[in-house]
């Protein structure tokens, strides 16, 4: 399939048009109308952030993290997603909004959901397409493109970043234990 790459060896994995053009408009309609709710944060957890206090926050949302968080009137939109990623645990599904900054902010190098970092898969979902990306300690980029899904293990080191061409930066991150070939639906 060619909107699938693999980048060098490190199991990052770049899918351009991961849901078809009816599922990714049903997706980011639901999100961007006003009933939606966002709430505030830091972008990274502060002990890991390298920009200063005030750069570090971002809207987020809370579809769904193990044991007792899930957003019952939002999940139903990532529905369509669940299968393509062949999930056997979920363990946080959350979007991130991080408004235009005049230059590129990273945020910090980090892992998602460190303690279960070495048996973990994370994916990203990008909505909307600017110049802001995520990059790995290894220096890899990959460009905010709207429909594009990067996927890796959990423990590489990762960070988003802010934008600079659009009102917003919307993500949403997947971190989820993988079926195993086996079990893997089909």
């Amino acid at each position: 399939m060619d909107d699938i790459q693999i980048i060098e060896d490190d199991g990052i994995e770049v899918i351009d048009n991961f849901l078809t053009k009816d599922e990714f408009q049903k997706l980011y309609d639901g999100m961007v109308n006003s009933r939606f709710q966002w709430g505030m944060g830091e972008a990274v957890r502060e002990e890991t952030s390298s920009v200063p206090y005030n750069y570090n926050w971002q809207m987020y949302h809370m579809f769904y993290y193990t044991p007792n968080v899930m957003n019952l009137d939002t999940m139903p939109l990532l529905q369509d997603i669940f299968p393509k990623l062949n999930i056997g645990v979920l363990i946080k599904a959350k979007a991130n909004c991080n408004f235009v900054t005049e230059k590129i902010i990273e945020h910090g190098m980090h892992v998602d959901v460190s303690e279960l970092a070495n048996i973990c898969t994370t994916a990203i979902l990008y909505l909307n397409t600017n110049d802001g990306y995520t990059i790995f300690e290894d220096g890899t980029k990959v460009e905010s493109v709207a429909n594009r899904l990067v996927k890796f293990p959990t423990g590489l080191m990762h960070t988003g970043t802010s934008c600079t061409n659009s009102p917003n930066r919307l993500v949403i991150n997947f971190n989820y234990i993988e079926l195993k070939d086996e079990y893997a639906r089909h």
